[in-house]
């Protein structure tokens, strides 16, 4: 169970990433070849406006091939033999590279050479004809690959390098966006199913029989200091207890709070290891549980930057991160919980994914974002061979960080 709950909250959070990068692809006149939900062996698959959907056989995530990426199909080679299939003016609108996929009216062809992106032609001999023809090619011609995915050809204007720089930018942001989007709708799922949230401002619930209930403190008041101390936050709130249980020898506190009349009253309240028996205030109002998908959302967010902020100020370390293996361990322990606490679980992941893939490492989307950003300050992109070294060592130090955070997630299993 918790490896199937483990794979369906990944590809969830990946599906919506990749088709974030879909959708503003499309939109941006960029022909998407494939969209993908699973890795590995296809075992099933449908054309629709160009685009080939697929489901493989491995539920991890999935992926988008976008046309131009450089290594989104393969290149035919001279001397590879394949089949075709011609309309009547005798342009070809179907090239099959996969040996064992019998098509009707095909012609067998063997490559001299090829231009599927600029030119449209493909030149070569047909079987039991020595003369060398050369063929138009539809820009709406279908390739079928070697493992028999069917996809569509790519002109030179529909591929993604032919874009503006800033939709390449939007193209690249909109992965991470949609993680963002999804952390928040699930947030507000969360708190409209649990019937409302706890606030992290200075309002606070009482227990019943407690400290502050028989100080006189009140359902919906606000503790403005402790022990002279102000407290706008909740945190701030549980801090200054803290600091009060190591530090007041008598285990009582002066409490100030504002009641919602506005005026403020102060309490000498029994401390008990460190309580006095409040909680953050529980909101039910429809407008709070809106909120809170995006105050929860903004919350782990600051999380993560100051996780970030610490790698340059107090160096890397990589006990704050955890990887596959340590995202399944904890699925497990949150599935325990019952389907809330996956539901808050794959909101909080998202939200990760989301800044994660922001970092400027040329793999990862930051990085596009990055190089995009250059490319529209030279007015001019980066040349290929450039940007193929930069990718390289971009996916050198993701491979290195992975391989780190997975080898430490183990030994703290057994830790």
């Amino acid at each position: 169970m918790t490896i199937f709950i483990f794979l369906l909250v990944f590809s969830v959070i990946v599906t919506i990433h990749e088709f974030g990068h879909f959708y503003f692809a499309k939109k941006s006149g960029v022909l998407v070849r494939e969209f993908a939900i699973g890795m590995g062996p296809k075992i099933f698959a449908t054309r629709h406006n160009g685009t080939t959907y697929t489901i493989r056989m491995l539920p991890i995530g999935g992926y988008v091939r976008l046309a131009g990426r450089g290594d989104d199909v393969e290149p035919l080679k001279a001397g590879q033999m394949i089949t075709i299939v011609q309309d009547d003016n005798q342009v070809v609108h179907t090239i099959n590279t996969n040996t064992k996929k019998i098509i009707a009216n095909a012609v067998p062809f063997e490559v001299h050479a090829s231009d599927l992106e600029k030119e449209m032609i493909l030149t070569g001999t047909m079987v039991g004809n020595s003369d060398i023809v050369t063929l138009s090619v539809s820009k709406e011609a279908t390739f079928i690959e070697e493992n028999g995915t069917e996809i569509q050809v790519a002109p030179i204007e529909k591929q993604i390098e032919s874009i503006h720089p800033l939709k390449k930018m939007l193209v690249n942001f909109a992965g991470p966006m949609n993680n963002f989007i999804l952390g928040i709708v699930l947030f507000i799922l969360f708190a409209f199913i649990s019937g409302g949230v706890s606030g992290q401002s200075n309002k606070i619930s009482v227990v019943d029989n407690s400290s502050a209930l028989l100080a006189g403190i009140q359902n919906g008041d606000k503790i403005v200091s402790v022990n002279g101390q102000s407290t706008p936050t909740w945190q701030s709130i549980v801090q200054e207890l803290g600091k009060a249980k190591e530090t007041n020898v008598q285990q009582d506190v002066s409490i100030e709070v504002e009641k919602e009349n506005q005026t403020k009253h102060t309490y000498k309240v029994v401390l008990q290891d460190g309580k006095i028996g409040v909680s953050p205030y529980h909101y039910t109002d429809v407008m709070s549980k809106i909120t809170y998908g995006f105050t929860e959302s903004w919350r782990i967010a600051t999380n993560i930057f100051s996780v970030l902020g610490n790698m340059f100020t107090k160096g890397l370390d990589i006990q704050q991160f955890g990887g596959p293996v340590a995202i399944a361990q904890t699925t497990g322990q949150v599935a325990e919980q019952g389907f809330i606490a996956v539901i808050w679980f794959t909101a909080m992941l998202s939200i990760n994914l989301g800044i994660m893939n922001l970092l400027p490492i040329p793999v990862l989307d930051g990085g596009k974002i990055l190089l995009n950003s250059i490319e529209l300050l030279r007015g001019k992109p980066i040349s290929p061979e450039k940007e193929m070294i930069v990718t390289m060592v971009g996916a050198g130090i993701m491979i290195v960080l992975v391989i780190a955070v997975t080898f430490n997630d183990i030994m703290r299993l057994f830790r």
